[in-house]
């Protein structure tokens, strides 16, 4: 087989294939045996309309039928279309942005929140407040805390880690992480009436000695039919509790027993509901750069478990279906925020990985696409360009 010229793309190539197979698949009804000596092809390129090229395509292919020899020409006028990139990731660099959550404010903004990275540095210092109109493009607007009123629930002076938001009643209300001595991590609750605060710091809501369950961290609570469930844990146990109607206690606290929903190799929940089924996505594994950190998943059809995977086996013995893993440009993806969905109905998450050169977290947004009742990303890792892009109208 002979060929002038190399460039022939998966589209030019494929009609090529169906048009030889059909081709071939008749003088074999007729009763002969083909064969092909020789395929030519030419291309020529015109520019058309901007962003698009014309690709002129005449294929000859000659062959032997018995004593016979066959030629036969096919000309195709094809239309080659490059997109523009909508966004590249990671798609903030500036500072790190680790562990984020998001929600779209009463104005049509969406605000995040992210760890306390370095408590010295200006930008991430008292744990930083982003906004953006689009997901893609941020900007800081102030912190969480202010240095007068940055809090301290456990015993040792830490960050404020993992910050969780929900809008509860007309109060915007936040889910923060602190680390103690000897894994004896808490949470606490801070209200304010708008997304930017200031925030009004409540206190500790979960501790790891009342609970019994150290590295009380990962906050994230889930809303259905007026009820509140705050989900928490990080490579102990995933666990869940009820709250009050306005998120800023525990529901009879005296008496109510939190439940386990997912074994120790797991944090950083986040819950939604579709379809009947409650979709519990967690992170799992080395969460250091280079690592093997990754957003899993398990779905169940009561808020309280058991959380499964395709063949049923219960995410309290480690078992999950993968929803995005790192790659050699980006490693340990994950620390996913809540699932956002777009006005055309497509699915969006951000989270934290580690670009090849950078030696922090960076923010990253992904869409989630939904396959056969499980959320996927594209390719199941980050994407380094697309061209789509979230879509908001305002």
């Amino acid at each position: 087989m002979e060929t002038k010229n190399k460039f022939i793309n998966k589209n030019t190539l494929a009609i090529f294939v169906c048009w030889l197979v059909y081709t071939c698949s008749y003088i074999g009804k007729l009763g002969y045996n083909a064969n092909i000596t020789q395929i030519e092809s030419e291309f020529g390129i015109t520019h058309a309309e901007s962003g698009s090229e014309t690709l002129s395509l005449v294929w000859t292919v000659r062959c032997n039928v018995e004593d016979n020899a066959w030629l036969a020409s096919e000309q195709y006028q094809l239309t080659v279309t490059t997109l523009p990139v909508a966004y590249s990731n990671a798609i903030f660099t500036n500072f790190s942005l680790p562990d984020p959550d998001v929600i779209r404010g009463d104005d049509g903004y969406f605000y995040l929140y992210a760890t306390e990275h370095k408590r010295n540095d200006p930008d991430m210092k008292n744990s930083p407040i982003m906004r953006s109109p689009d997901l893609i493009s941020w900007t800081r607007v102030g912190s969480l805390f202010t240095d007068s009123t940055h809090p301290q629930i456990t015993d040792q002076d830490a960050g404020i880690w993992a910050p969780s938001v929900n809008k509860v009643g007309n109060k915007y209300v936040i889910y923060y992480s602190q680390p103690g001595k000897n894994y004896k991590h808490a949470i606490g609750v801070a209200v304010s009436d708008s997304p930017t605060g200031p925030f009004t710091d409540l206190g500790k809501l979960i501790d790891s000695n009342e609970q019994g369950v150290e590295i009380s961290i990962d906050a994230y609570l889930y809303q259905e039919d007026g009820r509140n469930y705050l989900f928490w844990g990080s490579f102990r146990s995933i666990s869940v509790l009820e709250l009050t109607e306005d998120g800023t206690a525990i529901k009879n606290k005296a008496t109510q027993k939190r439940r386990e929903v997912a074994g120790g190799q797991y944090e950083a929940s986040v819950v939604l509901k579709r379809d009947n089924w409650y979709y519990l996505i967690v992170s799992t594994g080395d969460y250091s750069k280079g690592g093997t950190y990754r957003i899993v998943v398990g779905r169940s059809q009561s808020v309280f478990g058991p959380y499964v995977d395709k063949n049923g086996n219960d995410m309290m013995s480690v078992h999950h279906e993968l929803v995005l893993k790192g790659t050699s440009t980006f490693s340990s993806p994950g620390h996913c925020s809540r699932i956002i969905t777009d006005d055309a109905g497509q699915d969006w998450i951000l989270y934290h990985a580690y670009p090849n050169d950078k030696d922090y977290r960076c923010l990253m947004l992904d869409r989630i696409n939904w396959v056969d009742g499980w959320p996927v990303s594209p390719g199941q890792q980050p994407t380094s360009q697309s061209v789509d892009r979230p879509v908001f109208n305002k």
